[in-house]
């Protein structure tokens, strides 16, 4: 859910800025930036699929969300910090910024990146404290989507389920976990 919310803001900030749909096609990308758009464009072209631009975005991986905040998109001219607000627009004050956005996004990536290949995560370090900057993160996009994933989210109780993990977590107690503020 988090890509989801976080490529159809960025993309949205983006189709707003330029005042076109497919930005990504400007020429201001960075080669790697750019190389994925046309990665993107290709698996479309060989499912048959229309090249639009709802298209492409959707195909864009996360990677390329996380790239999009990435320090060598920031200069007083560039699209940071200037596109900040309109990004991130329920960060609290001290995270409204491209370098906080970037962090909890590559932190994110990350923890997205073993789960979907199927590796084990309970042995990182302050997991409970990563499921938070998830939390986080959700309602800097969105605060109405981070409020439904309260209601689907189930680390809380998968936690408690295995008390053997909680020493290796953090001392955070569990309960917290149940706050509506993150």
């Amino acid at each position: 859910m988090l890509e989801i919310v976080v490529r159809n803001r960025i993309h949205d900030v983006l189709k707003a800025h330029f005042a076109r749909a497919d930005w990504y096609n400007m020429g201001w990308l960075t080669g790697t930036d750019y190389n994925m758009v046309s990665e993107a464009e290709g698996k479309l072209s060989q499912r048959n699929k229309a090249l639009t631009p709802d298209n492409v975005v959707a195909a864009l991986s996360f990677g390329f969300w996380c790239a999009m905040v990435n320090k060598r998109y920031e200069s007083p001219r560039g699209l940071w910090p200037l596109l900040v607000p309109q990004v991130i627009p329920f960060a609290p004050k001290p995270l409204k910024s491209r370098k906080s956005l970037h962090s909890l996004m590559e932190g994110a990536r990350f923890l997205r990146n073993r789960v979907f290949h199927h590796e084990p995560i309970s042995h990182l370090p302050n997991l409970i404290q990563r499921h938070r900057d998830l939390l986080q993160l959700l309602k800097m996009f969105s605060p109405n989507v981070r409020q439904h994933t309260a209601t689907l989210c189930r680390f809380a109780s998968v936690l408690q389920s295995a008390p053997q993990l909680a020493p290796l977590l953090e001392p955070t107690p569990v309960p917290a976990l149940m706050d509506g503020d993150v």
